[in-house]
Order: C-alpha cells, then structure tokens, then sequence
C-alpha cells in the first residue's frame, strides 16, 4: 500500500482494511470448495469476514462499500456478493477442466475487485476513484511507473516501448487462450500482468510451474497460500508465487494498446462517458502539460464543464485555479458546488473541504491583445500556481496520471474580439508559456475564436460545444459535446450527446458508433444449452380435479419447448393478449438441467434472478402488480428481483437511451446482483411515441449486441394492431401493408436476431374470451411443434396443450418475411 508520506488518495484510510477483507473472503471461498464444504457454512464464515469493515463506519459512511453489513435477514454484503461474483466469472466451478482431469484453479486479483467495492454502483463513472488507489498500489508495491519527470529516486522507470512490447506478447497469448507467464526474473513484466488483472482483463491461473502441471493438490495449495500471503498489503513483490496468467472469460482480446497506456499513464476521467470518449484517460506530456481548447457559443456549458472536470479532479488532490474575466468568485463557487455528484457527499473522498476551487479575478480593461495577457497575467497566474501548490519533496508527491493542478482561462473572447492572421506568433509564445505552467489548462472562447486564430493548430485537445434544435419547437434542443482533436492521445471523436443537470452531474452520452467500439473485445455468450428453463408447461393449478393437480404437479410436464438461459426470445402478437405477463413468467423460471430436470446448480444461494423490465408501454405499478401476483406460492428464496425502467413517451435520443440502459446493467453487476433477464416490453410504442428512436435505425441493433455481451435472457414483445378477421371484412393485403407501414424493417431486425420467435394470438376469433394460442415459429435447434400452448390471460395460466389446425394459417395474419 502507498506510504503515509504520499499525497491523500481517495479511499486511502479504508483501502488497508478492505483489501484485506477481499483477501480473507477469497481464501474462504476456495478453501470451501477444495474442502467440499457447504454454501451455508461457507457463506456465515463470510459474513463474518466482511464485518471487519464495521468499524470504518464515520459521518461520511462510504454507504456503497459498507452496504449489507447491518442486514440480519440472511443476506449477504455488497462486498462479499462481488467476491462470490467475481470468483463465478473467472470461472464455474473454479477448476479449468478437460473431462476428469483438472487443468488449473482461476482466480480473481484482489485489486480488480477492490476497484468495483470502491465504486457507487450507480455512477460507474465513479471506478476512476478506485482505480488510481488501485494503479497506485501496484506502483508503490513494484516500485515502476511510465516515464515522468518526478521519477522517485529508487523507482525503475517502464519505457513506452517495453510495454508495447510486452502487451503485444500478451495478446499472441490470449488470442490462443495460453497462459501468459509470471517471469520472475522480468519484474516489468510481471507488474504489467498485474496491471490488466487489476483492469480486469486478466485472472490468475494455478495449476502449472513453468512447462510442469502440478497436482490439483499442490495447485490448491498455492492458490491458499497467495491469498494467504496477500502480495498487496506486504512491502515487497512476491516473487515466489507460484501462477500464470490467463485473458479474463467473456473477453476475445485485449483493448488497443494506446487505451492500455491511457490507463496506465494518464489522467483518470471521473465523469461520465469521459473514459469512453478519452480511451480511458486523459494523457500529458512529458512535462506534465496539457492544453486544452473549449470553444462554444452562450449557454452551450463551457463554464460547466470547467467546473465539472475541476469538480471530478479534486478527490485526486487536483487544485482548479480559475481565472475568470466574467464571473465573481461567490457565484462561481455557487455553480461549483451544483455540480458536485451527490455521492461525493456521503464518501470518504479527500480535498472536497480543502479549498479545490481557487478563483482569479481578471481586469479585462487591462488585456488589449494576446501579447499584453501573457505579459500582464501569466505571471499574476504563476505567482497564484506557486501559493496553490504544496512545497514539498517531488520524489514523495508524484503520482502518476493524477494531475497536481488545473487552470482554467475564461475567456480568450475577452483576449481577443477579432485575431488576425498577424498574430500567429503572440499566440505560439502564448501557448508555450502555458505549457511551462505543467498542469493541465482549459481555455474557454466563443464559438469560431479558435478557428481564425489558428489556435486549433497550437493546443493539444480541441473541443467544441454546441445546442442543436434551439430555432425548432417541435424537437428537444440538445447540448453536443464535439471532439474534434487530441494529439497526445488516441481518442473517440465526433459528436456526443452532453448534460449539464441531473443526480450526477455533468455527464456525457458517448455516440452509439463510440459505445460499439468500447465493447468490441467482449465475447458473446451462447445460450446455455446443458439448461432449460422450465416454462411454458402447463400448469398443475389449472386442474379442475384435485387428484390430477396432484398428479401434475409431481411430474415433469411437457413443454411446449425448450428455452436455454442466455436466449433472445421474441413475443409477437395482434393485440392486447398478455404477452408482458408471459414474459415475465418466463423470466421467472428457474433453471432445470437438459438431461435429468434436476434443478441446475448454477443456481446458488447468492444468486437471486433478477429481471430489468424497460417498457414503452406500462407504468411501473403494472410490472411489480403482475409480479407480485406472478410471485404467489412461491418460496422466498426464488422469488426473483425485479426492477422497472418505465420510459414516458416523449423526445429521449438513441445515446441517451442506450448509455441509461447500460447504465442499469453495469449498476446490478457493482452491487453484485447482476441482472438474469431483461423484457424489453412494448417496442411497437416507439413509432410516434419516441420519434428519435424511430428515426434511428441502428438504436435496436447496437442496443441487442451490446446487451448480448452480458449473460442475459432478452425477452422482447411486440404488437401488432389489431384488425378485423378477414372472412367478416373487406381487408386485404395492401390494409395489412399499411397497419404495418414503418414496422416491417424494424421486426425484420429483431426477429432475425432471436432464437425464439413466439406468437400469442386468439384461441377462437370467433369468442371475444380471454384465452390465446401460444405457437411458436421458430426455435434454436428445435423442430416447431404440432401443437400450442393454450394461455389464459386473465389468471395467467398455461391451461392445456390443443392441436394446431393443419391448414396454413392466412397469409394477410402472417409477417411477410416469416
């Protein structure tokens, strides 16, 4: 861990005593499962373990590291509930295994689950926090970090060359899936395998000693006694461990090799969407500076986005000195403080209370050009930078990628109303003189000063925000967050979708391209074929005779057909027929092992189903009053949890929509309940209720592949109007084009990316009672069965299996690409 003599880093006075519950609760799980002990046995010895955290409680409680520590209804803490996930991702069970034979023991670092512990579930933006601790641990602990000009004296500095290097040997490994040595005598390489492990792109493997597989005895072994040993809290590397490295399951590689420096080297972005914009960091010079252009016209954000990024820095230690020709210090402290995250008041981040704010005010009577500023107030704002910035040893206060200080100029419209070609030069002097400042400096202008001034050409990042749809009543204005350069670093550019207000703060939507690319290297899980989830059966309540109910109920019954976990499941039908009811049952059922029916082992106590229902069509009120009907007789430990994102019509964007989507999943992964099945209910209310989403063709395959990257049931509905049968009108073929005018392209899209396409239409069209066939039109590796299910919507049963009438249904009923 970093010394006492190193600056306050956030969560420093609890990260001792967190790591070290990781490191104990890692050693109860795999001695658990290598003693054959029980979950129960297992899981109090857990909580127990978590309780150690107790004490760290203050007036700032850090609620979302200590959440569940006070629960005595049986559940687990946060802590331990992402212990028990992050062991289940690197691998269930724990053993790699080829038929009998057991190939390695997977293990996940410490440091990557400390980072998700120390970030609020419901800001992910708010990991950068824990991960400079973490990326600091690994520095302190290694003694090794990139090249700066504040190397401490007895560190070894890491070439850029020799990391490129070694991560692309890393990735000839992963692409093969073999293991990726721990080359004792290479300590570099050594810490950059840490690296990624704590990035999350790497686990430990036990199992093998150089080309040598151990016995799963000796591998069990030291696997304990890493965890025993735990690296991270000693002084010195472990140079005796006894483990490889293996790319992280649900990955196909790793990120570019640039977004790994940004990481490793760079400024953490502690708002949201910035790490997907920025490649996962804000990147310097060798002298530590940074000079940034944010141009843009009145009331597009560039104070608040000053503010925000100063807001976000200041945890890191980070001083804003704030030199300002328009705003008072009071109302710029004011707009400061708005724009704080709200969590940021309940943890234990530092330099919140220390004065991280420090406006300058300048006299623009005074500035008659840009040679005048740099000779007038460069060096009011250098006098200002020394009294801001502690004196002390340079070799105890670096820390790399965490920026001592940031400038902020508003506005150079002040410095210059008209530039001139001629004045090239003045402005080549004055961005050199910024750079010797060594801190980041933001300069904020008017839209288009940058451009004829050729400022564009001078700085290292250039920004431009802007409002579209101001002059159009009928549309939402929206803010535009424009990248437009970023020559230290490689970037996201392009126009992304910016707010100002909200719980969180400033925040940027990345555009959907932007999204896509981030998760191009995680891996899309099948379905779980050696699983089924026992639904549409008919049900033994639906019985009129006791007996037979009986009889049902003991039995496995038939099932209309197999649905595998990790599906994608259409829903579609004419009309209102309770297709959000049957998703949801669907979603509710547990899983069954394909050859036996025996309740599958995956389902652990700790993992609860949970279901996200994201509707067009209902309020909330619907969803939890049919689940809660759905929930009756029930036992309490298999009643799932379910949370409701009911959209209002109205004007949301496709980026907007998807990062809240996302947003959501990553939220149940940080709390260590990660969400088992999404319904996505009601989709034909997108035309005409949300006309950006309609107008946005590609918002529905983006939003299906990166949903596809976690494991997850996707259940979808969709309804058609409904009309008439056709004996008793005159409807013909062109009536049907027209009710389905705009949609056709639309379902084309989701039923070709399903596995299960279900229809739920009227039993007899004749009766206008409530009960439907359920018929299934297409199954994954399944023939389509003769029969189908009969549905009873106003008690929700599956009531009975009928025959399916052999003649082809009418052509003008059916989707004309089925």
């Amino acid at each position: 861990m970093p010394s006492d003599d190193t600056p306050s880093l956030p969560y420093a006075e609890i990260a001792p005593v967190l790591l070290e519950v990781i490191y104990d609760s890692l050693f109860i799980i795999y001695n658990a499962r290598f003693e054959g002990c029980n979950e129960f046995e297992m899981n109090k010895a857990l909580v127990e373990c978590a309780l150690k955290l107790e004490p760290k409680r203050s007036t700032r409680n850090n609620p979302h590291i200590l959440e569940g520590l006070e629960k005595t209804d049986g559940g687990l803490p946060r802590i331990t509930r992402l212990c028990l996930e992050a062991v289940e991702h690197a691998r269930n069970p724990a053993f790699d295994s080829d038929g009998e034979s057991q190939r390695g023991i997977f293990v996940p670092s410490p440091l990557a689950i400390m980072v998700n512990a120390l970030t609020v579930p419901s800001c992910p933006e708010s990991a950068a926090y824990g991960f400079a601790l973490a990326r600091a641990v690994l520095f302190s602990h290694f003694k090794i970090h990139p090249p700066t000009s504040d190397l401490p004296d007895d560190w070894a500095e890491l070439p850029i060359a020799d990391f490129q290097d070694a991560i692309e040997s890393f990735r000839i490994y992963a692409k093969h899936r073999d293991n990726i040595h721990h080359s004792k005598n290479k300590p570099a390489r050594v810490f950059i395998a840490h690296f990624l492990a704590m990035s999350g792109f790497f686990i430990l493997r036990f199992g093998t000693a150089g080309r040598q597989t151990m016995e799963a005895t000796d591998a069990q072994r030291a696997c304990l006694e890493f965890l025993r040993g735990k690296q991270f809290l000693r002084a010195e590397p472990d140079n005796n461990g006894q483990f490889e490295f293996r790319i992280a399951p649900g990955l196909v590689d790793l990120p570019d090799t640039q977004e790994l420096l940004n990481s490793l080297m760079g400024v953490p972005v502690a708002i949201a969407g910035g790490a997907t914009v920025f490649f996962g960091g804000l990147q310097r010079a060798h002298d530590n500076s940074l000079v940034m252009s944010v141009s843009g016209s009145a009331g597009t954000g560039k104070t608040s986005f000053a503010l925000g990024l100063a807001a976000s820095l200041a945890p890191f230690g980070t001083k804003c000195l704030y030199c300002t020709f328009e705003e008072d210090a009071e109302t710029l402290e004011r707009r400061a403080i708005s724009l704080v995250p709200q969590y940021f008041r309940r943890a234990t981040l530092p330099n919140l209370e220390e004065g991280w704010l420090h406006p300058v005010n300048l006299d623009p009577t005074r500035i008659k050009s840009v040679k005048s500023f740099v000779l007038e107030y460069l060096p009011v704002i250098k006098e200002q930078l020394a009294a801001v910035m502690k004196p002390a040893d340079p070799s105890k206060d670096s820390l790399p990628g965490v920026a001592p200080v940031l400038v902020v100029i508003d506005s150079l419209t002040t410095i210059i109303e008209s530039p001139e070609t001629s004045q090239l030069e003045d402005f080549c002097t004055f961005v050199n003189e910024l750079k010797q400042l060594h801190c980041i400096v933001l300069l904020l202008s008017a839209e288009g000063i940058p451009q004829g001034s050729r400022l564009e050409y001078l700085v290292d990042s250039v920004i431009n925000l802007r409002h579209e749809h101001l002059d159009v009543a009928k549309e939402k204005p929206v803010r535009l967050f424009r990248l437009v350069k970023s020559r230290l670093q490689m970037s996201r550019p392009g126009s992304h979708v910016l707010h100002l207000s909200g719980e969180r703060g400033f925040r940027i939507s990345p555009q959907l391209p932007s999204q896509l690319d981030s998760h191009k290297i995680h891996k899309t899980p099948l379905p779980e074929f050696s699983e089924v989830l026992d639904t549409l059966r008919m049900d033994g309540k639906g019985a009129s005779d006791p007996r037979q109910r009986e009889l049902l109920n003991a039995v496995i019954p038939e099932r209309l057909i197999n649905i595998y976990p990790r599906s994608k499941i259409l829903i579609h039908g004419h009309g209102s027929s309770g297709k959000a009811t049957i998703a949801l049952r669907i979603l509710m059922s547990h899983s069954l092992v394909a050859k036996t029916g025996e309740k599958a082992k995956s389902n652990l106590s700790h993992k609860r189903s949970r279901i996200l229902a994201i509707s067009f069509l209902y309020p909330e009120k619907f969803y939890f009053d049919t689940f809660r009907t759905l929930s009756y007789g029930m036992s309490a430990e298999s009643i799932p949890d379910l949370d409701v994102m009911a959209l209002t019509p109205g004007f949301i964007g496709p980026e907007d929509f998807v990062d809240r989507v996302l947003l959501e999943i990553e939220r149940g992964h940080l709390e260590g309940k990660p969400y088992t099945g999404v319904l996505l209910d009601g989709l034909h209310n997108t035309f005409l209720q949300f006309p950006a989403l309609q107008e946005n063709p590609m918002v529905w395959p983006a939003l299906y592949s990166l949903l596809s990257h976690h494991e997850l049931t996707i259940v979808t509905t969709f309804t058609t109007f409904s009309k008439t049968h056709p004996s008793r009108t005159r409807h013909n073929s062109d009536d049907e084009e027209l009710i389905l005018k705009g949609q056709l392209p639309f379902l084309h899209v989701i039923v070709q990316g399903t596995d299960f396409y279900l229809t739920v239409e009227p039993r007899d069209p004749k009766h206008h009672d409530r009960t439907f066939h359920i018929t299934v039109e297409s199954a994954l590796g399944q023939r389509i069965p003769s029969v189908a299910l009969r549905w009873n919507a106003d008690n929700h049963e599956f009531e009975k299996f009928d025959e399916l009438d052999p003649a082809p249904p009418d052509p003008q009923l059916r989707l004309p690409f089925v």
